[in-house]
């Protein structure tokens, strides 16, 4: 028995696209290295994620992928990725639409003594010093906000394989401003 299913070309067109997906979630830039004189892109992509938002918990598995520039050729040598799991209690920077951290002028304030404390005689007391609030410093920094509560914020208001690249990007940013280094480094 023979079938014939008629698909209409404007359907047909919308299952080529359903069939030449990547199954890649994510794939960031790294630094450019220098292996044996050869010079290899190097990029962070992302296909394995793990969610469980009833424990409030989540795994990205990243890889790191060096693609030789002469070649083409994608390369995977099992390079070392720190840890990428968060749960309920994790923070990250707040970020805006293309994934770069948000600033937010940060004032530091402390109690500066004004007047030394007393014993007052007439009263028979001690009068405590006085002190007051005085600006310190001001900077620039990061607002923290509940990492999986964001995360979920921007799967309702964008294109998840959107969210999962300015998720990643932060997770490099992450990583480079604790070590500046990490990722140019093959172990």
């Amino acid at each position: 028995m023979r079938t014939e299913q008629i698909i209409p070309a404007q359907v047909q067109g919308l299952i080529d696209v359903i069939n030449s997906q990547d199954l890649v979630l994510a794939e960031v830039p790294l630094d450019t290295l220098i292996i044996d004189g050869v010079e290899h892109e190097q990029i962070l992509r992302v296909k394995d994620v793990n969610i469980a938002l009833s424990v409030e918990f989540l795994k990205v598995n990243p890889k790191r992928i060096l693609i030789n520039t002469d070649t083409g050729a994608e390369i995977d040598l099992n390079l070392p990725v720190p840890d990428w799991t968060k749960t309920g209690a994790d923070m990250m920077a707040l970020v805006d639409e293309n994934g770069e951290r948000m600033l937010f002028e940060t004032k530091y304030y402390d109690d500066v003594l004004i007047q030394e404390g007393w014993y007052d005689e007439e009263l028979e007391q001690d009068i405590p010093p006085v002190y007051e609030e005085q600006l310190i410093e001001t900077k620039q920094e990061v607002k923290l906000v509940p990492t999986l509560k964001f995360l979920m914020l921007m799967v309702g208001s964008k294109v998840f394989k959107v969210i999962f690249e300015m998720f990643t990007h932060q997770y490099v940013n992450d990583i480079k401003a604790e070590n500046p280094d990490y990722f140019k480094n093959l172990k």
